[in-house]
């Protein structure tokens, strides 16, 4: 693509295709109107404005220039695959703490310019940002460390 940023285009249509997916599943359930909402209103909203979004992160990508050497690149969607799956394995056994540190350790590597240890205190932080927000304060009974059931 000689005159837009494949990133952006690929990425916006990854959103419209959520959007319109979404959007048609949740015409499954019923509507409603806004003063008498459905279970199907939020849903259709929200996936009605990633459709949107989309739609306009492809008409950026497609209006932007881009680099000579500018390639679609798949390490960063590895590396954040492999971080949501070790936050998947790891929430149990290892508890809220130690999975969101990992999960933030390993998607680090997406970013060329985030440091490991920059990357492990972030992950630190929001892990006892999440364990004060759902376990102290929503009272969602989750693990917080290894062995603390």
């Amino acid at each position: 693509m000689a005159g837009g940023n494949v990133n952006d285009v690929f990425g916006g249509l990854l959103f419209v295709a959520i959007g319109i997916v979404g959007a048609y599943l949740s015409t499954n359930y019923a509507i409603g109107t806004a003063a008498d909402m459905g279970p199907g209103y939020l849903p259709l909203g929200v996936f009605t404005i990633i459709g949107v979004l989309g739609a306009i992160i492809v008409l950026q990508g497609l209006a932007a220039t881009q680099e000579v050497g500018d390639e679609l690149s798949f390490a960063p969607a590895v590396a954040v695959l492999l971080g949501t799956t070790a936050f998947a394995l790891l929430m149990r056994s290892g508890g809220l703490i130690v999975a969101t540190v990992a999960l933030v350790g390993i998607t680090s590597f997406a970013d060329e310019e985030a440091t490991l240890g920059q990357s492990l205190l972030i992950g630190a932080v929001l892990g006892v940002f999440g364990a004060l927000l759902f376990v102290v304060g929503l009272g969602v009974p989750l693990p917080l460390l290894p062995l603390s059931r």
